[in-house]
């Protein structure tokens, strides 16, 4: 199962920041061929509360928090077929 191998070469490639965060979350790709299909921010009940379909090429994306109680909540960032979930804190 090589799931594991290709989430650590996505997970290497893009930078989530600040966490926490207060009025805004970067998402960084790396590499100019790293490509990012969806961003879906789920609060911890699994509710969608934000779903982007970034501009195709992009490789610095803003999500605002304003949308965002204080909390923790999970970053799902979709290429292709590879899934990367990541949790970030909103102060």
């Amino acid at each position: 199962n090589t799931t594991g191998i290709e989430e650590n070469l996505l997970s290497d490639n893009i930078k989530i920041y600040p966490n926490p965060a207060q009025d805004a979350v970067f998402i960084q790709l790396e590499k100019s061929e790293a490509s990012i299909g969806s961003i879906v921010v789920t609060d911890i009940t699994g509710r969608d509360i934000i779903n982007l379909q970034p501009v195709a090429g992009s490789n610095f994306i803003e999500i605002s928090t304003d949308a965002l109680n204080a909390g923790t909540y999970l970053i799902k960032l979709s290429s292709g077929q590879k899934v990367l979930t990541k949790k970030i804190v909103i102060l």
